[in-house]
């Protein structure tokens, strides 16, 4: 008796627009075609495309599907489709690099995802991809050694977004393995006829909401990976931009910056004069090309060209395209784009985040306001003259056990024992080093006593009476504060002017701060323009 061999197969599930296999095949490209047998009852046709040299593999599997020889097939550039209609829908497999042959706008994203998580044992998992929604540009592989639940992955549910998952199937006759992002990728023993039973259980797992009995938070953020989807987004933000529609859009860099090094920025549009702009204002760029000319490729060619106090020339640091923020609806749902990516935001989620954070209470200590040509150091040194039951903690570095630099206990602390961070309201990036930099300030203030002596010497140079907040014994949390300032220009009142990731980062910073027990509070600080 003929035993079946060990396969991985790539599956994808093909649109349901996508009637025909021809219309996903991308133009141009030579192949032969092969009818599937007809005893097999499995409606389809094999697609083999450029071959030479050595043969594959799998030429064998898709042999058996077939009454014709499949003719001699050799593996350099080799590539094959096995596209099969099962139940209305129809399926693409993928051999070699047939995947290149299908057009990208053809499949579902995030099918194998969603099939995996609905078929695969939670605590059988062996492998997460995850992006961090702080720095979207670093992604995350974590493995384990044998196979595990999700609480071994160390996942923040909030603020990893999930790409790929690997694990083993409850039903062990379905697969050995599975791994699931836009396409699934199975391994099993199994001859080519055994396909006619595992693709409908495949439909049933997409069309299955199972996965939210153990992944219900799975659908809280997702990245849009439709090429369809992508190019309506995009052309909604060509049109707001056209019409002058700036509330839901502004520029800030897709990265943490150093700004007191930062003498200002250009456009790469802006051939015609010298000008450097304070800050990144879309009205400003708008203002250095015709705006009826405005396209996507314009817009992603452009670049911002940063001068730096300490280099004479101007530096091409950033994609315009990637330093644009922008919140839209399409369809009733939320979408957001953030340093170059589109993101869905599940409706009640962003309801729950802003919720939150408008619940956060506000700061009852008064600041000045802060002037239009003011920076963020000016601006603190000045509110702590005014204030005069301040003293001015900016830029005093202090080394900690628990951090490989030197920190800042916070820009202003209060005779109320308030610590206040400040930063103006440039975006998602910048104002992550604000809430990391109060997160990593309390725990070090709670748990180093050589931080909080050091604390202590600086304060008192300031003002001797501050000194008592910083015993040498740990102190109680619920006497302290630790105030959230954001300097805006908007006149919009917080949260409603926060970009959405600021707020689930708020969100996530205050209850972290909670459990350690510190009071958290909020605070506009209006700019004059």
């Amino acid at each position: 008796m003929v035993k079946p061999k060990s396969r991985q197969l790539v599956v994808f599930l093909i649109k349901p627009e996508f009637h025909n296999w021809e219309d996903c095949l991308k133009e141009k490209i030579d192949y032969d075609k092969y009818d599937i047998s007809p005893e097999l009852d499995m409606p389809g046709i094999i697609i083999i495309g450029e071959v030479r040299e050595k043969q594959p593999k799998w030429l064998s599997f898709l042999q058996e599907g077939s009454n014709e020889e499949i003719k001699e097939v050799h593996n350099a550039s080799t590539r094959a489709l096995l596209f099969i209609n099962c139940e209305e829908r129809l399926f693409a497999i993928a051999f070699g690099y047939g995947h290149y042959m299908l057009k990208d706008d053809c499949y579902e994203r995030g099918f194998g995802l969603k099939v995996t998580l609905n078929t695969v044992d939670p605590s059988k998992l062996r492998s997460l991809d995850t992006s961090n929604i702080e720095e979207l540009t670093i992604q995350t592989r974590k493995q384990t050694s044998k196979s595990s639940s999700m609480d071994a992955f160390g996942l923040d549910i909030l603020r990893d977004l999930m790409r790929m998952v690997t694990g083993e199937p409850l039903d062990q006759t379905l697969a050995a393995r599975i791994t699931g992002k836009d396409a699934l990728v199975f391994n099993a023993k199994m001859f080519f006829r055994d396909l006619k039973e595992k693709l409908p259980k495949f439909l049933a797992a997409y069309y299955s909401d199972k996965y939210k009995e153990q992944f219900h938070w799975i659908d809280n953020l997702s990245e849009v990976r439709d090429p369809i989807t992508l190019e309506k987004l995009d052309t909604l933000l060509i049109e707001r931009l056209k019409k002058g529609e700036f509330e839901k859009i502004h520029l800030a860099p897709p990265e943490i910056v150093d700004w007191l090094g930062i003498e200002g920025f250009k456009y790469s549009t802006n051939k015609k004069t010298d000008d450097i702009y304070p800050d990144l204002e879309v009205e400003v760029f708008l203002r250095t090309f015709e705006t009826e000319k405005l396209d996507l490729k314009r817009l992603k060619k452009c670049k911002i060209l940063v001068k730096i106090s300490a280099e004479e020339d101007l530096i091409p640091m950033w994609k315009l395209y990637d330093s644009i923020i922008f919140e839209t609806f399409l369809d009733e749902e939320l979408y957001v784009l953030t340093m170059g990516k589109w993101f869905n935001i599940e409706t009640n989620f962003a309801k729950t985040v802003s919720n939150f954070v408008k619940d956060i209470p506000d700061a009852e200590v008064e600041m000045p306001d802060c002037r239009g040509s003011e920076n963020e150091t000016e601006y603190n040194k000045r509110a702590a003259k005014k204030m005069k039951s301040a003293v001015l903690m900016d830029r005093k570095l202090i080394q900690c056990d628990t951090a490989r630099d030197k920190i800042e206990l916070c820009d202003l602390f209060t005779e109320n024992g308030q610590f206040i961070h400040v930063k103006p309201k440039r975006g998602s990036s910048t104002l992550s080093h604000l809430f990391a930099q109060g997160r990593v300030s309390a725990e070090n203030f709670l748990q180093d006593q050589k931080f909080r002596r050091k604390v202590r010497q600086l304060v008192s140079e300031e003002n001797k009476h501050f000194a008592k907040y910083f015993p040498d014994t740990k102190p109680n949390p619920s006497d302290y504060e630790i105030v959230f300032a954001f300097i805006d220009e908007s006149t919009k009142q917080l949260p409603e002017s926060l970009p959405f990731f600021t707020k689930l980062n708020f969100m996530q910073t205050t209850r972290a701060l909670n459990l350690l027990g510190f009071k958290v509070s909020k605070l506009k600080i209006k700019k004059s323009v």
